[in-house]
């Protein structure tokens, strides 16, 4: 995970990625809860 952080580029898409996780992270919880 620390290589992204060599690359300035990387570091601006950084955010995004970060928001994309949390995204599909809450949507794979949801499914979960969803499938109990």
């Amino acid at each position: 995970m620390f290589r992204y952080l060599k690359k300035p580029i990387k570091i601006k898409n950084n955010k995004v990625v970060v928001k994309l996780n949390l995204i599909i992270l809450t949507l794979e919880w949801h499914f979960e809860l969803d499938s109990e």
